[in-house]
């Protein structure tokens, strides 16, 4: 397997969806559950049906769990467990009453409860597992656990099973960074999974990055001899690499904006050692650093070694006779290939002090060869596909005595060049295009927002140019010229605000990098919804006044059937459902920011005071996040008033721990207003009847005519409109008899 994503928790519609444009054929830690068995309990209810289409599209599916830690309070023993066994393999608390304990993982009741919980994602249907710090397992033990669950996957589903753990001496993720025992490829484990090579200036080579964590990134680090030799111990075995930013030492730069230079000295250097690298680790709800605007890194990388794969694979490591650059710091790397030789060219001409890759122009390489060579070729992932290759012509290079000589015309990070001994091999590379991984809304009311998402399908660069224009200038006319609108650089778009009925307007998302490449999106601009407001169902889908803004959840409709009630135009009443209770929020993202969070917003952003009513019936027991008692305020359903833009909203949000809190989110930074209140939990099937009523400055949250909490949003004098919506998180949920009415001053 070539394209291989750590996408952890890919089940999540957003880093399904990311997921889904880099088309992998394997996702390592798909479903991961580090401890408890609130998901295995649920027979992995809403994570089954979302990542069906990834499978459908031919991904693989990788499941994991941790075989460090444990929480019995939040765990169901296995049906063959005793209390002994329990007992035995439980290690006690990580701190004084902590529910989290150590898992005693070389006894045989740690081993058969590593087991258990491997066996139900076996039956799920993942065919990868990873056991994640497995750091105080020993080598026999691993092999054990790794025997059994082969033999388990092949006895019950006839299939084999590819198992990798993370413990250093077993192929474990610290390379390059710690100096423990290193793989030789007899381990049992099928590949190995490393953190990204990186160095931090001040930092001794091979050592912890503790006490270290502030230090700059340094770019002039040279690990490929290293990492070679690991390659090659472990062939035909592979390292598949990751960013592991998982807590708040992750190992990675500090400095978020150095991190495309770091990507890209990492992914070269990876390459030339004759690695593949994997993919950035999720974040528990997003997947890697797509905020940080390297998600066009990522898709550059899969879609080059889609392509260039086959120089990628079934390599020789060789060490030519001669093998040099006509400078320093440009570093070379030799295999062979049937038929060919291929040369690496990194540069390492890296400014710590700019944070920036002085790029080195005419370089000349040298080698020994041992065969005549028929045609050189360069190519480079610094570049789209549409100028990546460059075939030298005759002239251009020289072979004599044994020795190839030619010159790379600009060496930015890395450049491939292929000798051809024999028969030659084009490439066959797609264009770059642009691409909507969300769904997109097709009308919009006058003066309202909306965030569009577009990503290039390859590049350096994720950063786009938006454009708004009408549908007649989009072909070439110049008819129908009027008022657009505007979109910013992040592609949020402010409709005009006013209209003649409905206008088409087409907004175009092109890349800075390859401009030929782009991508229109056509939404109408239309009147104003006015109040009162019963949404009504629109054939299958979310109707048009809605839009799915973040977490891109999965979301379903359908028609009330409650007296087959129809409105003047003969609709049925809305009835709107969240269907995947897997679908969380429950981290910050790093460097602070909302945390990922399952949102519909619907209605007119132009809204002011107004009175929002639903009838709100849970349908699924919520799920507690690893089952700790701490997580349960983030497992809530959230009812969204005054919506602006996906960063810019008020939130009702009542908690399976029994509390109302007052949310408002600024900038995407989200902040608790007030205290939180008492509130009852409903149980499943029981009907909420939830009125929030925004009035000025004042706000006031009922349930079923009784008054839960009332607040007041002070400094808000700038910000007292917007539409209505739903969150959710752990919870499946009806929402149904939806209605806005206007409200007076005040809430009495």
């Amino acid at each position: 397997m070539d394209i291989w994503l750590f996408a952890q928790h890919a089940y999540d519609s957003k880093i399904r969806r990311l997921a889904a444009v880099l088309k992998p054929e394997h996702l390592e830690r798909a479903v991961f559950e580090w401890i408890g068995t609130a998901l295995q309990d649920r027979g992995f209810s809403g994570i089954r049906e979302s990542l069906r289409s990834l499978e459908e599209q031919g991904a693989r599916i990788g499941g994991g769990i941790d075989a460090y830690y444990w929480a019995p309070s939040a765990e169901s023993a296995p049906p063959d467990m005793t209390a002994s066994d329990l007992l035995e393999a439980d290690g006690g608390p990580v701190s004084t009453g902590s529910p989290i304990h150590y898992l005693r993982n070389n006894t045989e009741g740690g081993k058969r409860l590593i087991i258990s919980k491997l066996k139900r994602q076996i039956d799920l249907g993942v065919r990868s597992i990873h056991i994640d710090e497995y750091d105080h397992g020993t080598a026999e033990s691993i092999d054990d656990v790794i025997a059994r669950l082969r033999a388990y996957a092949m006895e019950k589903h006839d299939r084999p099973i590819l198992v990798s753990t993370n413990s250093r001496g077993y192929g474990g993720q610290d390379f390059t960074m710690y100096c423990g025992a290193q793989p030789n490829g007899r381990e049992l484990a099928d590949f190995y999974v490393r953190s990204y090579p990186l160095r931090l200036q001040g930092l001794p080579a091979g050592h912890d990055f503790t006490g270290a964590e502030t230090e700059p990134f340094d770019g002039t680090y040279h690990l490929i001899p290293e990492m070679r030799e690991a390659h090659r111990a472990v062939a035909p075995k592979r390292f598949y690499y990751f960013i592991d930013f998982a807590g708040s030492r992750f190992v990675a730069p500090k400095d978020f904006s150095v991190w495309p230079n770091y990507v890209r000295i990492a992914e070269a250097q990876i390459m030339a050692a004759g690695g593949i690298p994997g993919a950035f680790r999720s974040f528990y709800n997003r997947l890697g650093a797509y905020e940080r605007g390297l998600h066009a890194i990522v898709a550059n990388r899969v879609k080059f070694i889609r392509e260039l794969g086959p120089l990628l694979r079934d390599l020789e490591w060789i060490e030519p006779q001669h093998l040099r650059a006509d400078r320093e710091r440009i570093w070379t790397s030799a295999f062979r290939q049937p038929d060919r030789t291929i040369v690496h060219a990194v540069n390492g001409n890296y400014d710590n002090g700019s944070q920036s890759m002085a790029v080195q122009r005419d370089v000349q390489i040298e080698l020994s060869v041992d065969e005549p060579v028929k045609r050189i070729w360069l190519t480079t992932p610094d570049l789209p596909s549409s100028r990546r290759r460059t075939v030298l012509e005759e002239g251009e290079y020289e072979f004599r005595d044994g020795r190839v000589r030619f010159r790379i015309p600009a060496l930015d990070f890395h450049v491939i060049a292929v000798l051809e001994h024999g028969a030659p091999w084009d490439p066959v590379c797609e264009p770059m295009a642009i691409v909507h991984p969300f769904p997109l809304r097709t009308q919009l009311p006058v003066g309202n927002e909306v965030r569009l998402t577009a990503l290039p399908t390859e590049g350096t660069l994720q950063e786009l140019d938006w454009s708004a224009m009408s549908a007649g200038a989009a072909e070439g006319s110049q008819a129908g010229r009027f008022d657009v609108g505007s979109v910013d650089e992040t592609g949020l778009y402010r409709a005009p605000t006013r209209t003649e009925g409905r206008t088409e307007i087409v907004l175009r998302a092109a890349s800075r990098e390859e401009p030929s490449a782009f991508a229109d999106i056509r939404l109408a601009v239309v009147p104003n919804l006015s109040l009162p407001w019963t949404p009504a169902a629109d054939g299958e889908g979310v109707p048009d006044e809605w839009e799915i803004v973040e977490g891109r959840g999965d979301w379903a409709s359908g028609c009330s059937d409650e007296d087959n009630k129809e409105d003047a135009v003969g609709r049925s009443g809305l009835v709107l459902r969240n269907t995947n209770i897997a679908e969380a929020t429950v981290e910050l993202s790093i460097g602070g920011g909302a945390g990922y969070a399952t949102l519909l917003s619907g209605g007119d952003q132009t809204w002011s005071d107004c009175e929002f009513r639903v009838r709100w019936t849970s349908e699924r027991p919520p799920i507690v996040w690893y089952g700790l008692d701490s997580e349960r305020p983030n497992t809530y359903v959230g009812f969204v008033f005054r919506y602006r833009n996906s960063g810019n909203y008020w939130l009702y949000q009542c908690g399976f721990d029994g509390f109302v809190r007052l949310y408002r989110y600024r900038d995407g930074v989200g902040q608790e207003v007030g205290q939180p209140a008492a509130f009852r939990y409903p149980d499943v099937e029981e009907p909420n009847d939830i009125r929030v009523t925004a009035s000025g400055a004042d706000f006031r949250f009922e349930r079923n005519g009784v008054r839960v909490r009332d607040d007041r949003g002070v400094g808000e004098a700038d910000w007292r409109c917007g539409s209505i919506g739903f969150g959710t998180s752990f919870t499946a949920n009806r929402f149904e008899r939806i209605e806005v009415r206007g409200a007076g001053r005040g809430t009495s």
